[in-house]
């Protein structure tokens, strides 16, 4: 499990205390919106080519702008990616979105695709890194019971399960319903699904990696899910997609 960062802890501790909690968010909202402007500028001013890593999480990197919409380190920018984004028409060079888009629907997903076209310029690279929906039919199927399969089955149960779930590690059935439902889950993409999202937005050269892997060096290693749940598990329930503005 990764530490948390002091921004979490003091999270932590304002639930405790009632109204402190919801007044300290909407303070923090505004301390970080007034903040925005000034940590893009800055970025743009000292950085090529730009990169931009939404849905960063707890994830940092120095070549890197990182956003989320609950910010848990100083450094990230606040920013809601249903929203326009704040920043002109082919400024960027490269955009990294990992295990972030199941987290809205389906029609958010469309427009903040078509965002990142828009602020990518031309031949700009984004890397899309989600669920697998077709994982959940290998989970149900009958090969869930036998090799790395059944290995993801029992990771997933046992770290992530009820104590009636942990009971029955084994248990696919349990893995499938998180998968789908689990961590604010709204809409998990097939690869199909996903690519045509990719080509309504405009972009093109799309192509499927292993995660880690790239055919773009500013790409290759920029993947930080298995850092939360495990290198086996990662590759068998990420899906990513590579594409060009």
């Amino acid at each position: 499990m990764t530490a948390q960062t002091p921004i979490e802890r003091l999270g932590d501790l304002l639930q405790r205390v009632p109204g402190a909690h919801s007044l300290a968010a909407r303070a923090r909202t505004e301390i970080w919106l007034a903040r925005r402007n000034g940590q893009i500028k800055r970025y743009m001013r000292s950085h090529e080519p730009r990169c931009l890593r939404l849905g960063a999480g707890r994830h940092l990197d120095s070549d890197w702008l990182s956003f989320d919409l609950f910010p848990t380190h100083w450094h990230t920018v606040l920013m809601d990616a249903r929203r326009p984004f704040p920043f002109p028409n082919e400024s960027v060079d490269v955009i990294q979105c990992e295990h972030m888009i199941e987290h809205i629907s389906y029609e958010d997903g469309l427009r903040m695709l078509s965002e990142c076209h828009r602020i990518l310029r031309k031949d700009g690279l984004i890397r899309i890194a989600t669920p697998d929906l077709e994982l959940v039919g290998r989970l149900i199927g009958p090969g869930a019971a036998d090799g790395e399969l059944a290995d993801y089955v029992r990771s997933s149960n046992m770290s992530f399960g009820t104590p009636s779930e942990k009971r029955e590690p084994h248990n696919a059935a349990f893995a499938a319903n998180r998968l789908m439902s689990h961590w604010g889950h709204l809409f998990i993409y097939d690869a199909t699904t996903l690519r045509r999202a990719l080509e309504a937005a405009g972009f093109g050269q799309i192509a499927r990696m292993a995660p880690g892997e790239s055919s773009h060096a500013v790409l290759r290693g920029v993947d930080r899910h298995h850092e939360e749940v495990g290198p086996m598990e990662d590759r068998i329930e990420t899906l990513t997609l590579e594409a060009t503005a």
